[in-house]
């Protein structure tokens, strides 16, 4: 519901094409496969609508996607807590019970997350990805807090570039681009 688009979404055709021609074909159209990406990230400035767009883009192309889309946002999640951001999209991607994902630490969690995806060929719609390059940038101060807001980005740029090596498909949105 977070990445949901507005009902009335219009005047960006153009640009819901050009995130679609971006993304590589799934094995029904292997002519295409090797044409495109599988990370695209929808960069801009504050305001500008990457989240609608791309909540656009799951609805109106999510049948491309085997596997359908899963997505969730770093907006809420001030202190970017892996456990709790992955734990959301285990759910999501219906891996396991809740209270079996609840047992579970970030690491195992970024696994089934990363390997589920990419056999269901499921696209990962990642809202915010800002927050985890701004989350790098924290002082490694004796501020325990900035300490452990840069540890908890850390561990999520590494399950989400881990993700992207293996092949899993992935939507960024982002005031920045990601390394």
């Amino acid at each position: 519901a977070e990445l949901a688009p507005p009902d009335f979404f219009v005047g960006r055709g153009a640009d819901l094409y050009k995130l679609a021609r971006m993304f590589r074909a799934g094995q029904e159209d292997p002519a295409l496969e090797q044409a495109g990406a599988n990370v695209v990230t929808v960069v801009g400035t504050g305001g500008i609508g990457k989240t609608p767009l791309a909540g656009a883009f799951a609805r109106r192309c999510g049948w491309r996607f085997p596997g359908g889309v899963a997505g969730a946002t770093l907006a809420t999640l001030p202190t970017l807590e892996p456990a709790t951001f992955l734990r959301g999209l285990a759910g999501r991607l219906q891996i396991a019970p809740p209270e079996t994902l609840a047992q579970m630490d970030a690491d195992t969690l970024a696994g089934l997350v990363g390997e589920t995806a990419r056999q269901r060929q499921t696209l990962l719609l990642i809202d915010n990805y800002e927050s985890v390059l701004q989350g790098l940038e924290a002082p490694a101060s004796d501020d325990g807090a900035a300490a452990q807001l840069r540890t908890n980005a850390q561990t999520l740029h590494r399950a989400i570039a881990r993700w992207a090596a293996q092949g899993v498909l992935l939507l960024l949105t982002s005031r920045q681009h990601p390394a």
